[in-house]
Formats: structure tokens, C-alpha cells, sequence
């Protein structure tokens, strides 16, 4: 795989009620030492054992997450998809399924918007009173921290920091503005993003893709 490729991890969670939700996570091959369909599977194994084990406490136990898929954005005949059953962790009486834990990144560039991301379901618990519950602030704190990380391959042997990138403006067949990923290395502007914040109960209702 080339140094520099951009990489993309989409996660599917089961609420337990039937509707799924989908985050997706975007990182740079900062070395490009493993092959490409290793690169893949070496980065989606990664994040299952980094970023997927601190989201669990916060998820209620009712859902799972169900797939984790990584893409070569640049090749995408560089795909890795894995089928799991990881049930969250959070025992406590589920609030409402659309409810979310929201959190939000550091911007590194002024052109380009900062990384946000919503998780749930969660427990009333954790949304006690329409807040993040200071109760959570362990979990929180190192799934912060776990989104902010660094990931390593299994050999040790290449690094992948998480990024936000800018999106590519263009004008769909229809007439409406839009916003793409970029298609190649030329294209490709982002900032790393060191960290992460928790900020607020919201729904998940109203997330964008």
C-alpha cells in the first residue's frame, strides 16, 4: 500500500430494536508497509481492539456492533470486511434508542470542519437529566483517548493516525451542491486529530452520513 493513503472504517451498530447506525472513521497509512489487502485487515483488527473495546461501556447492552468494514479510499478493491456480535456493556435501563453520546474533535484547519461523531444507543444512566453523566467519565475519558490514537499494526510494522479530511465541493447531475472524499493523493488534504471531547446527549434522528 502507498504511504499516505487514506483509509476509511465504517461501523454498524444494532440498536436491539431493529434500525442500525453507521460511524465512520477515517485514517492516514502513514508508513504504507503492508501490502494492500493486508493494510486493510491489519488497520480493521486494529480499531476493533483499540476504538470498539472503550466505545462498549457506553452502549447500552442491548445493542451490538455488527460490522466493521475498511476501505482504500484511493484503491477500493482494498476492502476488509468483518461480521461480529459485540454486545455493549452498559447494564443499565436503555433510554431511548435514537438518544447518542456526541463527541467532537479538535480543528486543525480553519478550512476544514472538525470531526464529530455520535454513539448510542445509551442508558438512562448515562443521559441522566438530558446530560452526559459525570458518573461516565472514566469510559469517556479513554474512549477519547481511543479515538485519538495512534493504531498500530499487529507486526508493529506501520501506523495509521486518525484524520479528518476535506471534502472535494462539487455539483451532482441534479444541480445541487455537494461534497465528495478525495479520489486521489493529489486531492487529499486533512488535519490529524488529536483529540477528542465528549459533548453532549443528542439524537440520532437528525446525524448526517
Amino acid at each position: 500500500m502507498a504511504i499516505g493513503d487514506l483509509l476509511q472504517v465504517r461501523l454498524t451498530i444494532e440498536d436491539g430494536g431493529g434500525k442500525s447506525y453507521q460511524n465512520v472513521f477515517h485514517y492516514l497509512d502513514e508508513i504504507g508497509a503492508e501490502p494492500g489487502d493486508t493494510a486493510v485487515q491489519e488497520l480493521g483488527d486494529a480499531f476493533e481492539s483499540v476504538v470498539v473495546d472503550k466505545l462498549l461501556p457506553i452502549i447500552a447492552s442491548v445493542a451490538t456492533v455488527s460490522e466493521i468494514e475498511v476501505v482504500n479510499i484511493f484503491d477500493p478493491t482494498k476492502l476488509y470486511s468483518k461480521t461480529v456480535s459485540i454486545f455493549g456493556t452498559d447494564t443499565n435501563e436503555i433510554a431511548p434508542r435514537f438518544n447518542a453520546m456526541s463527541f467532537r474533535s479538535n480543528r486543525g484547519r480553519r478550512d476544514i470542519r472538525r470531526g464529530q461523531k455520535r454513539f448510542g444507543p445509551i442508558t438512562e444512566l448515562a443521559s441522566l437529566g438530558g446530560a452526559v453523566n459525570p458518573l461516565y467519565a472514566i469510559p469517556i475519558g479513554e474512549l477519547e483517548g481511543a479515538l485519538a490514537e495512534t493504531l498500530v499494526s499487529a507486526d508493529l510494522g506501520d501506523l495509521y493516525p486518525p484524520i479528518v479530511v476535506k471534502r472535494i465541493p462539487y455539483v451532482t447531475p441534479g444541480g445541487r451542491d455537494a461534497y465528495r472524499l478525495p479520489e486521489n493523493l493529489a486531492e487529499f488534504e486533512y488535519f490529524t486529530t488529536a483529540v477528542w471531547e465528549v459533548r453532549a446527549i443528542t439524537s440520532q434522528n437528525t446525524r448526517k452520513s
